[in-house]
């Protein structure tokens, strides 16, 4: 039995791998406190893990603590997943396969392991990051911005009449959602924030399916992450929700190949 860890930008997410499945898991957030972040983890485990695996884009800090806390609590070693310019039948279509996130990589491997077809995989976390991989399993790049959170916090923060918005209001944006269905205009300052932000990013992941769209099969479209049920409501098209895909990724990964 394995241990997978995804350390995301925000939150940690974890599961068990035993025989081609992943089963329990949970997540913690970290921005406030990675060390209680961390143990918090590790408390919710029971048993012994044989390996653990992990996936990191939030910083060396990070990864150090959830290597100490293995080898403290079990005296494993963490082996960390790295990007590769292939994997079986992906390639990855960055000039410099380095610089992709090894997040966005797992993902990609879950996704067109999971799909016959081209497929866009999109992560709606701190950042939406949207992939495009077409039916060879060619990885076409893709495209980063701003989460649903960081879009509001931008706009309060750099357009001076929204300052009034105190941090409760911003909360409460972050919270708040249109109706399902094609988000309307709001009828408030708030309101519309909240309906221009999920505007903005269905338009985006809709459009980059529709990029996909000279391939012979219909794109299949992917959403993880935290944000990936509230923007679900409102894509017009169907969708495969897989809040696991890092680390279906994760549990894909091929440790004893070269990490080029």
């Amino acid at each position: 039995m394995d241990l997978l860890i995804d350390i995301g930008n925000t939150r940690l997410k974890w599961a068990m791998h035993e025989a081609g499945r992943l089963h329990g898991g949970g997540e913690a957030g970290h921005r406030a406190d990675p060390a209680g972040a961390v143990a918090r983890l590790f408390d919710g485990i029971d048993a012994a893990p044989a390996r653990v695996h992990a996936a990191n884009v939030a910083g060396e800090a990070l990864g150090a603590l959830v290597t100490q806390a293995a080898r403290d609590r079990w005296g494993v070693t963490v082996r960390f997943a790295a990007t590769r310019s292939q994997c079986g039948g992906i390639s990855n279509g960055y000039s410099d396969y380095r610089q992709l996130g090894v997040d966005r990589w797992l993902a990609i491997i879950a996704a067109a392991d999971a799909c016959d077809g081209p497929v866009c995989v999109v992560d709606a976390g701190t950042a939406v990051t949207i992939d495009l991989v077409a039916a060879d399993g060619a990885h076409r790049g893709g495209y980063i911005v701003p989460g649903l959170a960081l879009m509001v916090t931008s706009l309060r923060a750099e357009t001076g009449d929204l300052r009034r918005l105190g941090g409760d209001t911003l909360l409460a944006l972050s919270a708040g959602d249109p109706a399902p269905g094609r988000p309307l205009p709001g009828r408030d300052t708030a309101a519309a924030m909240t309906a221009g932000s999920v505007a903005a990013l269905c338009a985006l992941i809709e459009r980059c399916v529709d990029a996909l769209r000279d391939e012979v099969a219909e794109p299949v479209l992917i959403m993880t992450g935290g944000d990936a049920e509230r923007l679900i409501r409102h894509v017009a098209r169907p969708v495969q929700h897989r809040p696991q895909l890092v680390l279906e990724g994760l549990a894909r990964y091929d440790f004893g190949k070269p990490t080029g």
